[in-house]
């Protein structure tokens, strides 16, 4: 299902389908703002708001691979598989991205760590936990084998140093 809603603006009959709907993507597509990053992270932000209806077989879309793969290199690539394997989206690959000159998203897609969270069977969306700074996030998800996976989101794409303080995780 192709939604398009603002964020979290997910009532008046969206709840409705959204229960039944195996998988949803939002209809603000990739490149649409002026900054990629900033798409990226709006695309998070919008699957955030949909983890009342996440369970097995019913998740976001946040990854579709096809046409310019230069967008999935680098720090961008890394982003969009973290949150991929964070909401237990499905990944659809509609391209043979492998012959790609120069194309370096397969290390991510291909990441066992990436796919165990992605595939994790207690299947519990992310959660914001707490930011450190104004543009600093950490995400976590529980496990079933009681690990925690953790996402940290700079939401610009500058660097920005991350602190983690463990114990506050428990």
């Amino acid at each position: 299902v192709h939604v398009s809603p603002t964020q979290h603006q997910y009532t008046n009959g969206f709840a409705e389908w959204m229960s039944e709907a195996a998988s949803w993507q939002f209809t603000t597509e990739w490149g649409t703002l002026s900054d990629p990053w900033q798409d990226a992270v709006s695309h998070i932000d919008m699957a955030a708001g949909t983890t009342q209806w996440m369970r097995p077989g019913h998740t976001p879309n946040l990854l579709i691979i096809c046409g310019d793969f230069t967008a999935y290199r680098g720090n961008f690539g890394r982003l969009l598989f973290t949150f991929w394997s964070m909401f237990q989206s499905p990944l659809v690959v509609a391209e043979d991205y492998i012959s790609y000159p120069g194309w370096d998203g397969a290390k991510y897609q291909t990441n066992r760590y990436c796919i165990a969270i992605d595939q994790d069977p207690l299947f519990v969306p992310p959660t914001k936990t707490f930011t450190n700074g104004a543009n600093s996030e950490v995400w976590v998800k529980p496990l079933i084998t009681g690990e925690m996976a953790l996402a940290l989101l700079n939401r610009t794409n500058t660097q920005e140093s991350i602190n983690v303080n463990l114990s506050i995780l428990g």
